[in-house]
C-alpha cells in the first residue's frame, strides 16, 4: 500500500508525504508545476528499492496534468484498479 498526503500546493510546485505500506516513517517529494521535475526532500527509510518513491512521483504528475490535486489518497497493492483506491 502506498499512501500520499498533500502538503502543500503553490503556484510553483505541489508537495506530499507519501508512505510505502502506510508505515508511519514516510518521505516527502515535491513537484515542479511548470516543469514536471520531481525533487526528493527526504526518501523514506521504508522504501528500500526506491519503487514506492517512483510510483508516487507518476501519480503526481498525473494529479498535475488533471489539475487535480488530492489531499490524501491510498492504494493497495500493484494493482491498479479503481476497486484498490481509498480516495478521503
Amino acid at each position: 500500500m502506498l499512501r500520499l498526503e498533500l502538503i502543500s500546493n503553490t503556484l510553483n510546485e505541489v508537495i506530499y508525504n507519501y508512505s510505502p505500506e502506510g508505515k508511519e516513517e514516510y518521505g516527502i517529494v515535491s513537484v515542479s508545476l511548470s516543469t514536471g521535475e520531481p525533487e526528493i526532500r527526504k526518501l523514506s527509510p521504508n522504501d528500500e528499492y526506491i519503487r514506492y518513491l517512483f510510483r508516487a512521483i507518476t501519480r503526481i504528475k498525473k494529479y498535475i496534468v488533471e489539475k487535480d490535486f488530492r489531499r490524501v489518497i491510498s492504494w493497495r497493492g500493484i494493482k491498479k484498479s479503481f476497486a484498490d483506491l481509498e480516495i478521503t
